[in-house]
């Protein structure tokens, strides 16, 4: 287990800030390593162990995709799976302001989740909600504007 000196805020501002997202980045603002998990031709997949940061929350596990595109800007999505304080909607919308609904449970699982929006500068800000624990953040979403990797075609 990793102890990053930031708050969730932070950490979203120092993730988001970076962009072109790269695994050397993402290891280095959390201070956690990050394994190969998952590889084929259109995406490769890395995940890390927890995090803990400030206000007792916790990255319970990250999770960083980048789509392998071929000519073109390549797409990448860090997800932060969180535990530790709950976090509501409110924290959020004081944050970043007003949410967008973009995607609501269909009833085919208590699993499934809320995904709330906030379109940034940069990109985009995803944050879920577990139908089954809906006033507590499940995780978060950091979706760079596609970008040119420097030194890739």
């Amino acid at each position: 287990m990793n102890q990053a000196p930031f708050t969730l805020w932070q950490t979203i501002e120092q993730l988001a800030q970076q962009g072109p997202l790269t695994k050397a980045k993402i290891e280095q603002t959390l201070g956690s390593t990050l394994q190969l998990d998952k590889q084929d031709e259109h995406r490769t997949r890395w995940i890390g162990g927890e995090v803990v940061l400030q206000g007792n929350v916790r990255i319970a596990q990250t999770g960083f995709t980048v789509l392998n595109k071929e000519h073109a800007a390549r797409q990448s999505t860090v997800g932060l799976f969180l535990t530790g304080a709950c976090i509501g909607r409110h924290d959020i919308e004081a944050q970043y302001g007003e949410l967008l609904l973009v995607s609501a449970p269909r009833g085919r699982s208590p699993h499934e989740t809320s995904v709330w929006e906030s379109a940034r500068p940069w990109g985009q800000l995803r944050f879920a909600f577990k139908q089954n624990n809906p006033e507590c953040l499940h995780s978060v979403s950091i979706i760079p504007a596609a970008q040119s990797i420097p030194g890739e075609a």
